[in-house]
């Protein structure tokens, strides 16, 4: 079970991973000390299991970004695995998750333009043997930004 404190330290790294021990401490108020082996208790549990860097796509110039709604033909299991190796390759692919229900995958894109993400569709994903159909779902605001997992 987690305690509030440790709940606090979590939020705040979600937010801010290359916050100080020293500003951390602060913030939650307990000692330099505490706060470390805190942190590591929560690093070595795997409730943390890493620091990353969170990207604006636009700034690099990947203007576009989509949800593809994808649907497997499940008859040939050696096809679905060489798919899911392609995603898992494929960079303009940044999250891609099995669900349940009629569609098989859903995947996030990002790509530089439309030409760009027709390229990828129609001549990446829509050309393996496992992928019966896709449809996609463009993107027009962001409303909410993932800011990590509620605490």
């Amino acid at each position: 079970m987690l305690s509030k404190q440790d709940r606090m330290l979590l939020k705040l790294l979600q937010k801010e991973a290359r916050l100080s021990i020293t500003k951390l401490a602060e913030r939650v108020n307990m000692s330099e000390s505490t706060c470390a082996r805190r942190v590591r208790s929560l690093e070595e549990t795997g409730i943390i299991s890493h620091y990353s860097v969170q990207i604006d796509p636009e700034k690099l110039g990947y203007n576009v970004s989509a949800y593809v709604i994808v649907r497997l033909d499940q008859r040939t299991e050696t096809d679905a695995k060489k798919f899911f190796d392609a995603v898992g390759k494929e960079d303009r692919i940044v999250e891609a998750v099995a669900v349940t229900g009629t569609p098989d995958l859903i995947l996030r894109i990002v790509a530089k333009n439309m030409e760009d993400f027709t390229d990828l569709t129609m001549h990446g994903i829509l050309r393996h043997k496992s992928v019966r159909d896709i449809s996609s779902c463009m993107v027009m605001k962001q409303i909410k930004p993932d800011n990590g997992f509620p605490v």
